[in-house]
């Protein structure tokens, strides 16, 4: 495969000899906070009992269901070759709405049709300090991962195309801001036929940047393309995973022997939860294959190093029957499984995103679906063992979605989590930002929604001031 690179400094020839007019920052409110929720309550302790109208909690006896998948191991096969580097119910009491933020203008937003990539920084409290909107006239694009960098600044990842070509011309992005959101560079790698979408972003070991995403054609298996970058976004190497095929969103972690762990499918519409460890170079050292964790479908997973050096997984397992579960699983280094777990008491749950937390347990989000309910997000806490100790319900209901992709650990051991609402009267999606307490009690939640346009949020990560990042797409 030939990918390849285009970067910007604030640059202005793409490599399809379109102008990239420079990013402009929003010093001010550019988006508009549709409302603000300041709602704690007690856990209950009784399963299923609703806390407030706006959340339940249920703490007591494990629900987690322990399963026995087999890892088998795969043959390391042919890493891929190396891409030639380029140029350079019933629903429930809504409550108090709140007091509604206030808004500016926008800057000029592309003239296509498609969503623009963001970044929004908030306070500890959630309220709106500076968006960076990577808005041009001739491209579309979706962020779906951010990260600190060592230098206090953001690196963040996703996918851009031409607003003028069809949906299947898409590259891998990739940008690096200063603190305050201003663009250092740009770059993106691709094709000039298929789609790519990085879904992840780390910091590497020497200061650089890894990328991991789908490539292929809509509705077929592809592969995995992980892109390996310095510092200033320039392309050191890329491979192509034939392993990991499918159009999941996949995931990786850089593990602290300086290689990376990989986890996604290996086939479109089932397969099995595949795991990839490599070294600093790519290089495939082992993979492992956990039958009885089919997957389907284009949704996030995770991985996740643990204290241990071994690897916490957060997925969705899809059933003969069609029903799926929560699911989570943890192996050991060499990839050898040591527990796993379903969490499925509600209908339809889908397990997207988690972490190893501070006391040593873990935590997964995702969300689950309830008949005339709609969408709501779900947060799970399990000891060290896999055993759950709480889990938490988000959303209102009555028809509304309300589901979180992306959750972090806070200073003082709470959570917050990032994601998608059509609750608290938006009138279309809006990004979602919600705090939760170290046991799991809904403390606030916030939306975010630009000129009564959808705005998508996939990612965030606390920041050096306590306060929050989140990354996704602006609809225009």
């Amino acid at each position: 495969m030939h990918i390849t690179t285009t970067r910007n400094n604030l640059a202005t020839k793409s490599k399809k000899g379109q102008e990239i007019r420079d990013p402009r920052r929003i010093s001010s409110l550019g988006y508009q906070t549709v409302l603000a929720l300041g709602l704690s309550a007690s856990a209950s302790a009784c399963s299923g009992s609703s806390a407030t109208p706006y959340q339940e909690t249920d703490s007591g006896p494990t629900s987690g269901q322990t399963e026995t998948p087999v890892a088998t191991d795969n043959d390391t096969g042919d890493t891929g070759d190396t891409g030639d580097t380029g140029d350079t119910g019933d629903t429930g009491d809504t409550g108090d709405t709140g007091d509604t933020g206030p808004s500016a203008d926008l800057p000029p937003a592309g003239s296509g049709v498609g969503p623009d990539i963001f970044l929004i920084k908030t306070d500890a409290e959630g309220e709106e300090q500076w968006v960076q909107s990577l808005a041009t006239t001739s491209f579309n694009g979706m962020g779906y991962a951010v990260k600190r960098t060592p230098d206090g600044g953001y690196i963040l990842a996703g996918e851009h195309a031409p607003a003028t070509t069809t949906a299947e011309d898409r590259d891998f992005f990739l940008a690096k801001t200063d603190a305050n959101g201003e663009i250092v560079f740009e770059a993106s790698f691709g094709t000039s036929t298929d789609i790519e979408a990085a879904y992840a972003v780390q910091n590497t070991v020497d200061g650089g940047f890894v990328l991991i995403g789908h490539v292929g054609a809509p509705e077929v298996a592809g592969t995995t393309l992980v892109v390996k970058t310095d510092k200033d976004g320039v392309e050191d190497w890329v491979k192509e995973y034939d392993i990991l095929s499918s159009d999941m969103h996949p995931d990786m972690d850089q593990t602290s022997d300086g290689g990376f762990i990989m986890v996604g499918n290996t086939g479109l519409g089932s397969g099995s939860c595949t795991l990839v460890k490599t070294d600093g170079d790519g290089e495939i050292v082992w993979t492992k294959s956990y039958d009885g964790v089919s997957l389907n479908g284009a949704i996030h997973m995770s991985v996740r190093e643990t204290d241990d050096m071994g690897y916490f997984v957060v997925t969705y397992r899809l059933l003969l029957s069609g029903s799926m579960q929560f699911y989570m699983m943890k192996v050991s280094e060499a990839g050898d499984l040591e527990w796993s777990k379903d969490f499925s008491e509600e209908a339809v749950p889908v397990g997207v995103d988690g972490l190893q937390t501070s006391d040593g347990g873990y935590v997964g989000v995702g969300y689950f679906f309830e008949q005339g309910k709609g969408d709501r997000t779900l947060l799970i806490k399990t000891d060290s063992a896999g055993e759950e100790t709480w889990r938490a319900k988000l959303g209102f209901g009555g028809g509304h979605s309300n589901f979180a992709t992306s959750v972090e650990e806070t200073p003082e051991g709470g959570f917050v989590m990032a994601g998608i609402t059509t609750d608290f009267g938006a009138p279309v999606k809006a990004a979602m930002l919600t705090k939760a307490s170290p046991s799991g009690e809904f403390l606030w939640s916030k939306a975010y929604n630009r000129d009564g346009k959808k705005v998508y949020a996939y990612d965030v990560e606390v920041t050096d001031d306590g306060g929050y990042i989140m990354v996704g797409g602006a609809w225009r």
